[in-house]
């Protein structure tokens, strides 16, 4: 049976999503984090046991079918840091369309008519 399910983007039935996410190669420029076990439980023990960063959260968005999830990943930090900085209207600040295009086709060296999908490397090469 084929559930239909109602979204922004209109009808949508079957569920076919498509995650395009491609994990990176490591690169020299990959931070390695070391943590040293008694200094984060000294952290954790101190830290607050509940904070909500709601208030300056966008609102959720459907990617549809499109596999741009790295995309809406990284305008949507983009959009809170915005945000906590005072400086986003109400008005969508960041194009999540436009920068997948630019993870494909100027980071990746892909082609623009192919939804190839994308890495959080390049999402993050994409908005600096």
């Amino acid at each position: 049976m084929t559930e239909v399910k109602q979204s922004p983007f209109g009808v949508i039935s079957g569920f076919a999503w498509k995650l395009n996410w491609r994990p990176k190669p490591p690169t020299p420029r990959d931070p390695i984090l070391k943590i040293n076990r008694d200094n984060l439980l000294f952290r954790l023990e101190a830290a607050p046991t509940v904070v909500d960063l709601s208030a300056n959260c966008s609102s959720v968005k459907n990617q549809g079918s499109l596999g741009s999830c790295t995309s809406f990943a990284s305008c949507a930090a983009l959009e809170y840091i915005a945000k906590v900085g005072g400086k986003l209207s109400t008005d969508p600040l960041f194009s999540e369309l436009f920068d997948y295009f630019v993870e494909r086709v100027n980071v990746d060296g892909g082609s623009a008519d192919v939804d190839g999908g994308s890495s959080l490397t390049s999402a993050t090469q994409a908005v600096s």
